[in-house]
C-alpha cells in the first residue's frame, strides 16, 4: 500500500482508445468502425472502464484527503491525436495511429509469436 508507506500524489491515467489499436483492429475489423476508423464496441469499453476509474479517483480522494489524487484522460489526449492529425501537422492517420498505438501495423502471426513467449 504506497499510502501506508508515505506516498501523497498519485498520477492516475485512464485507458486509452482500445478500438484505435492497430491489434484491435486487425481483430475485430469487420465490427462497426467510428469515424476515425476505430472499433466502436472497444472504445465504448474502454470509456465505461474510465468512467469507473474516474468515480474511484473521486472516492479516494475523498478518503484520502492529504493525498493529490490526479485523474489523466489519456483517452481523450490519444483520440484527439487521431481526429486532429492533419491539425497537428501529422502526415496521415496511419502515422498519428502509430504514434498513439506504438505501431503502424500488427499482424496474427506476431500475436500468436507473443502468446507462445
Amino acid at each position: 500500500n504506497l499510502y501506508a508507506h508515505g506516498a501523497r500524489n498519485f498520477w492516475i491515467h485512464n485507458t486509452g482508445p482500445l478500438g484505435c489499436l492497430p491489434e484491435t483492429l486487425e481483430q475485430f475489423g469487420t465490427d462497426p468502425l467510428d469515424e476515425v476508423g476505430c472499433v466502436i464496441k472497444q472504445n465504448r469499453a474502454a470509456k465505461y472502464f474510465n468512467l469507473q476509474l474516474q468515480v474511484m479517483c473521486s472516492r479516494l480522494q475523498y478518503l484520502y484527503q492529504d493525498a493529490k489524487i490526479t485523474y489523466v484522460d489519456i483517452f481523450a489526449i490519444k483520440y484527439n491525436l487521431m481526429v486532429d492529425y492533419t491539425t497537428l501537422g501529422l502526415g496521415n492517420r496511419l502515422e498519428s495511429s502509430g504514434i498513439v498505438c506504438g505501431a503502424q501495423s500488427f499482424s496474427s502471426s506476431v500475436a500468436a509469436e507473443m502468446a507462445s513467449v
